[in-house]
């Protein structure tokens, strides 16, 4: 197996992309060409996910991955062979919610808004026609305050955007991909309790044709236009891509006539031809014009107050780079990202700048400063390389914490080549309120669970490992429900412990401490294990130290 593997992936690499990309393109033809034979009006539309759309907690930044190419090579779809397709098209799954999503579940911050409203990642779709949101939610199945009075078997949390902001998924759908259908799927009731801003798009936009728009000529950014031209007229759209008010200029024929598709209003063009169309916040307005009339943008209106949001976003990270390249600690790629966001408002391309001035790479620029500051960063390198580390496991990725002792615990994340966990990335904060032996409750106030393991590059030598543990959901306070083995390079630390059982109480903290472990090939890890029928999830730290002898 391994030797097929080594072959296929090396030598014929190649050749064997396109026999799977081959094999699929074929499927899919004969899956299309069934459901024209059972109804011809029919087409089929295959949503796909995965990083390019998706993002990543693990990398800083979601560029230069090859949207087609991505595909081409993970899933075996040749999207250049799925366009000739008869009846059948590709289009993109959209999770509009995960970002809202992760930071409920305290999970790291990760690439997926950058990459999701990115015209360059929706161009291999091409027009699509149809496009799918799919709305992350979470649920609980515990009971209402009076079980006996409300019966609560399921209960969804809403984690939609509020306000305008609700309508930028929508409006950027039909911006980038000229969609005339939008698919919400997974949350029960897609649209609930954005019902106004539902309502107010839904008028404008099932009042234009099912048909494919041209896109107008000028940049897209801040205000996309189309038009299509129909026997009876012209109909054509204008999407704002910002979260504040503005306007957009079409050159028109002179009082040519044009109707608000969902007021009914019409609106007469200047003597001079020259039309301003005022935008609401992600806002989408619908027209129709006798005759075939293409509209031709003049130019969009940024607001003062979004102008001056970006001088002001684009002065706080010129000053935290500036401080942390004398400190030697700035990234070449941060400086690069902020002179395309740079650029982008020259271009008058605020909707990108934003989209760059908020990507995970300058937010983090951002969340150095601090620590930059006050001497953490440097510190936290200093200890590095010595081989001397503390983690505040499950805490944020720009968290630090210096303790009563002094020891400078690091924030926690997954293994970097570095240190860090391997696992599922499970994070989540913790009551401390009543907590019991110790001085330093802020460590285990967050707490990282269902390990596999913990990772530490270090030089070859003696180590003393320290863990801080404290029972964090309630139900796991009674013996038997949070039993697992600890092993530090092979050798066992807790075995079979009960954390419950060694404490006696759910507020109570206990630290544990192994000396004399040692490393010979450069790496110190943690293995966590749990016997049969306890739960993986048990698998957990609130902070760890590795201490060279």
């Amino acid at each position: 197996m391994k030797e097929r593997y080594e072959l296929l992936n090396g030598r014929y690499r190649d050749e064997w992309l396109k026999f799977r990309a081959d094999g699929l393109t074929s499927f899919l033809t004969e899956v299309a060409a069934v459901v024209k034979a059972a109804n011809p009006a029919l087409s089929t539309v295959l949503p796909v996910s995965g990083e390019p759309l998706r993002g990543s907690y693990a990398f800083e930044s979601g560029d230069g991955i090859d949207t087609a190419k991505w595909y081409y090579e993970n899933n075996a779809l040749d999207f250049d062979a799925a366009a000739k397709i008869p009846g059948f098209r590709l289009t993109a799954m959209r999770f509009a919610t995960d970002c809202r999503w992760a930071k409920h579940w305290g999970k790291p911050e990760s690439t997926i808004d950058e990459q999701l409203y990115d015209f360059e990642r929706m161009k291999p779709f091409g027009p699509a026609g149809v496009t799918n949101s799919y709305l992350q939610y979470f649920e609980t199945f515990n009971d209402s305050l009076q079980p006996d009075v409300f019966k609560a078997y399921f209960q969804n949390a809403d984690v939609k955007p509020h306000g305008r902001f609700f309508l930028k998924e929508l409006v950027f759908n039909v911006a980038a991909a000229d969609a005339s259908r939008i698919l919400i799927g997974a949350q029960p009731i897609g649209t609930w309790g954005r019902d106004a801003e539902a309502r107010e798009f839904a008028r404008a936009y099932t009042a234009l044709p099912a048909e494919p728009f041209t896109l107008a000529e000028r940049p897209h950014d801040p205000v996309t236009v189309r038009y299509f031209e129909a026997k009876d007229g012209t109909y054509f759209y204008a999407a704002s891509l910002l979260w504040d008010a503005g306007a957009v200029t079409l050159s028109r024929p002179a009082d040519t006539i044009v109707t608000d598709l969902s007021t009914g209003e019409s609106l007469a063009a200047p003597p001079d031809g020259k039309l301003t169309l005022p935008l609401k916040a992600y806002e989408l307005r619908s027209f129709f014009t006798p005759g075939k009339v293409a509209p031709k943008v003049e130019g969009a209106q940024i607001s003062e107050r979004r102008r001056q949001a970006a001088a002001k976003r684009l002065k706080e990270l010129d000053r935290t780079l500036e401080f942390l390249r004398k400190a030697g600690l700035a990234s070449d790629r941060a400086g690069k990202k902020l002179g395309e966001a740079k650029r982008a408002v020259g271009r008058n391309e605020y909707a990108e700048a934003h989209r760059l001035l908020f990507s995970k790479l300058l937010n983090g620029v951002i969340r150095q400063l601090p620590p930059a500051e006050n001497g953490h960063l440097l510190k936290r390198q200093e200890m590095i390389r010595a081989s001397r580390f503390a983690v505040n496991c499950g805490s944020g990725e720009y968290d630090y914490y210096v303790a009563k002792d002094g020891t400078l615990f690091f924030p926690d994340h997954p293994w970097d080549g570095v240190y860090g966990s391997v696992s599922d990335g499970s994070q989540i904060g913790r009551a401390i309120q009543n907590i019991e032996g110790t001085d330093d409750p802020e460590l285990y106030a967050t707490e990282a669970y269902n390990l596999d393991a913990y990772r530490f590059k270090v030089r070859n030598g003696a180590y003393t490992v320290r863990v801080y543990l404290k029972i964090g959901y309630e139900p796991n306070a009674k013996e038997g429900r949070g039993v697992f083995t600890l092993t530090v390079n092979g050798r066992r630390f807790l075995d079979n412990f009960d954390l419950f059982r060694e404490t006696g109480s759910f507020n109570r903290a206990v630290v544990r401490e192994m000396k004399g472990i040692e490393v010979t090939d450069g790496m110190l890890t943690l293995d966590f294990t749990v016997p049969d029928g306890v739960h993986p999830s048990v698998r957990f730290l609130n902070a760890i130290e590795a201490i060279p002898e």
